[in-house]
């Protein structure tokens, strides 16, 4: 599976700010914990070295997003695998995040109030906690209420960051979630600008022809009716990577090979900002909804 990059709409001004994004497509294998980890962390010190503003991991890094058909076997070693938001993957990222002035987006199996979460924490340019997401919208084969192992969280977190180059407005989602519009809407609804997407499945090229709703059709359209940026980062081979950027207007600014691999992209977020948010009434016509008329529905 061959991905390239694609040109996005001329909203690029170069006296406006950019934004450098870290993907880090990390190749990890289930239940392996302390492995994935070391990589994991490696993979965001390089984001660091390449001069990322935000770097983003995938979908429960430390146990490789690891499932078993034996639904106890499968607890005893999420519970096992699972950290907390001051467990061994927060703390090391927040080292690298103070380091490199770098925010973080990290995804886990978190352990909370006795329960397991599928969660990802966002730091961070001084490596503190800005926020911290968990999973809403768990399939069957992942969610407590089939007998499996996580349960739902019930917020969608939006945060200001201030980086090196100027504020972003960043909202959190985990892979399934993008599947359900009001997961999206949601985040927009609170100003997010980019949706940082951790994922755990495979991946479809962007840029071939389409005749089904696959996931990334889908996030595409997300994208575009929403008018914002999603960052969906995979983990590398076993999910056959795939590790992609769509952008405000729908379209594919990149997407990554199988293979594990850091890549810095730079966005043109402050022509996107210009653009798409000065007015309410532009193309998607976020400022034309009816909310009056739709409450009696939703």
């Amino acid at each position: 599976m061959k991905h390239e990059s694609h040109k996005v709409p001329p909203y690029h001004n170069s006296d406006a700010q950019i934004l450098s994004i870290g993907l880090c497509q990390v190749e990890t294998h289930p239940f392996e914990c302390d492995q994935n980890r070391a990589r994991t962390l490696k993979a965001l010190r390089d984001a660091g070295e390449l001069g990322c503003e935000v770097a983003i991991t995938p979908e429960c890094s430390v146990h490789g997003y690891g499932f078993l058909d034996d639904k106890e076997l499968l607890k005893t070693k999420v519970t096992q695998a699972a950290e907390t938001q001051s467990g061994a993957l927060v703390t090391g990222a927040a080292e690298i995040a103070q380091q490199y002035k770098m925010a973080i987006a990290v995804g886990y199996a978190e352990a909370a109030d006795g329960v397991l979460y599928n969660a990802t924490t966002l730091l961070d340019a001084k490596g503190e906690i800005a926020a911290h997401y968990r999973k809403v919208h768990l399939r069957d084969f992942e969610s407590h209420a089939f007998g499996s192992v996580f349960h739902p969280g019930n917020e969608f977190p939006v945060v200001d960051l201030k980086l090196r180059n100027g504020p972003l407005r960043a909202g959190i989602m985990i892979c399934f979630d993008r599947e359900i519009p009001e997961s999206v809407r949601s985040l927009r609804a609170q100003g997010a600008e980019l949706i940082l997407c951790p994922l755990a499945c495979d991946t479809e090229p962007l840029d071939a022809p389409q005749n089904f709703a696959e996931n990334e059709m889908t996030t595409r359209i997300r994208a575009a009716e929403n008018e914002l940026y999603i960052v969906v980062n995979n983990h590398a081979n076993r999910f056959n990577g795939g590790t992609f950027i769509v952008g405000p207007a729908g379209e594919s600014i990149i997407q990554l090979g199988e293979a594990p691999e850091v890549k810095r992209v730079d966005l043109p977020i402050g022509g996107f900002r210009e653009l798409f948010r000065t007015n309410p009434y532009t193309w998607m016509g976020w400022g034309y909804r009816r909310e009056d008329v739709y409450s009696k529905y939703l």
